[in-house]
């Protein structure tokens, strides 16, 4: 069994009454703080936001943006994957509001619509 000195319960229990009777005040309104004696603290702790209700964010994400980042990446990360003999004849680019297209490709899709 734990043992401990009388005066370090003492001390423990005065440092929590002490913790009591300085947290007091926040649960008064401020007409009842007027109303007590002057011996006990009057100053309440001011909330944070987070505890005064919290908060309330919106976040919004451009959706346009991002999908125009991710297509830009996706591009690089072809044209770093496609050797150097090759690059000359298939050329991707990326217009500004379509999707991702090659020479050969816009070709082909050419030549299909014809038929």
């Amino acid at each position: 069994m734990l043992y401990f000195a009388n005066w370090k319960i003492a001390l423990i229990c005065a440092i929590c009454a002490l913790g009591v009777l300085l947290s007091l005040p926040n649960l008064f309104s401020p007409s009842q703080l007027a109303q007590l004696p002057r011996v006990l603290p009057h100053k309440q702790v001011s909330l944070g936001l987070d505890l005064r209700g919290g908060s309330y964010l919106l976040l919004q994400v451009d959706v346009a943006a991002a999908q125009r980042e991710r297509l830009n990446s996706l591009t690089d990360n072809v044209r770093n994957a496609i050797p150097a003999s090759t690059s000359q004849a298939m050329r991707l680019r990326l217009p500004s509001a379509s999707p991702i297209t090659s020479k050969t490709h816009a070709r082909r899709c050419a030549k299909s619509t014809r038929t």
